[in-house]
């Protein structure tokens, strides 16, 4: 699971993106089978059956509630193999920062403005995504990081654009 892990309900959550289905799959079932039943001190069983009998009892709902937490945070580093190539590094920042908008091809997309100090970041290489125009996107990138005082080559990724 990568150079290192946190440790969260007694799994390790990787500090490394999980890429591989049948990976990922390991960990949902271990979350299922192993954490939230040791945490509740019932079998997996035993929860499922409480749900089946009624999907409002309390063990059911708290064994739902913290199915959804962990999941939610093991989200954040579930990916698509496809996504390998990118080594992509994420910021995952608490909820209490604040979240600001901007427009982008007619969507509203969230982000956390961050200060960073004067130093430059170890960039040694920035994959732009899929994109129409990625030439553009390209040259674009290299301007603004040549103007940053970055000297990180600019690669294009290789996965096909979705519609």
């Amino acid at each position: 699971m990568g150079s290192g892990s946190l440790d969260f309900t007694g799994l390790k959550i990787p500090r490394d993106y999980l890429y591989e289905m049948e990976e990922q799959k390991r960990v949902v079932r271990r979350i299922l089978s192993e954490s939230i039943p040791n945490e509740m001190r019932l079998s997996f069983s035993e929860i499922i059956e409480e749900g089946v009998r009624n999907r409002r009892s309390d063990v059911y709902r708290k064994a739902c509630k913290k199915f959804q937490k962990i999941t939610a945070v093991y989200a954040m580093f579930f990916k698509h193999s496809a996504f390998r190539e990118e080594q992509e590094y994420r910021f995952i920042f608490n909820k209490k920062s604040p979240v600001q908008y901007r427009e982008k091809d007619g969507f509203m997309i969230p982000y956390i403005q961050i200060k960073l100090t004067g130093k430059l970041l170890p960039i040694k290489e920035i994959m732009v995504a899929p994109k129409n125009h990625i030439d553009l996107a390209r040259k674009g990138m290299e301007y603004m990081m040549a103007e940053k005082g970055y000297e990180a080559q600019v690669s294009l990724s290789n996965i096909n654009l979705r519609y």
